[in-house]
């Protein structure tokens, strides 16, 4: 899949200068001029065009609209993130994910994988130089970019089981023991070890 030339420029408000997000207690002390950049950002990618079925299906169409919010954000000094991905393209978060996992098709779902690494690189770089709260980029890779404090790996229980052959197989490398370990199964050959103690 070739890549696509720079989608056209919709029309953007002038560039603003870089402002960081208000914290909550200064939101109240905060004025229009301070908040008017957000907003005007959130309804620039409100009023993008919605994209059809088809063209979500479309890779080319999916990577063009990835570019324009990334461009957005540039020309608007703003923070790119997933949630901000999904007002581009009119959806939800959720759609998002989903659209991910294919659900807009496997090439599709290529392309927005990638352009949501990009995003949470750039996440991952502001975080480490300071410029954005640590606990709040590590909620937000959490939430969005699947990152966990631990891994859990699911084992299925029916591929895990040895069949008689095997057990018996592997209970003849056992080493001779004081107290000989005798096998049995159950109606559904699964094992369960039993010790038997001589008496002398």
């Amino acid at each position: 899949m070739g890549k696509p030339g720079r989608p056209p420029k919709y029309n953007l408000p002038a560039e603003q200068n870089s402002t960081p997000l208000p914290s909550a207690s200064s939101v109240e002390k905060s004025s229009k001029a301070d908040i008017r950049p957000y907003i005007d950002h959130a309804i620039t990618l409100d009023e993008l065009p919605r994209l059809s079925d088809a063209e979500k299906h479309d890779p080319r169409a999916v990577e063009e609209r990835c570019k324009l919010y990334l461009d957005i954000c540039e020309k608007m000094s703003m923070k790119p993130s997933v949630i901000g991905l999904a007002v581009a393209f009119r959806v939800s978060r959720v759609t998002i994910f989903n659209a991910r996992n294919d659900g807009w098709g496997k090439e599709s779902a290529d392309v927005l994988k990638h352009y949501c690494n990009i995003i949470d690189l750039n996440l991952t770089n502001l975080a480490m130089d300071g410029k954005v709260y640590f606990a709040y980029a590590e909620f937000l890779q959490k939430n969005s970019g699947g990152y966990s404090d631990k891994t859990e790996v699911v084992i299925d229980k029916g591929d895990s089981l040895l069949t008689k052959d095997e057990l018996a197989k592997r209970a003849e490398q056992l080493p001779e023991a004081d107290e000989p370990i005798s096998a049995t199964f159950t109606d559904k050959d699964e094992p369960r070890a039993e010790q038997t103690a001589e008496h002398t």
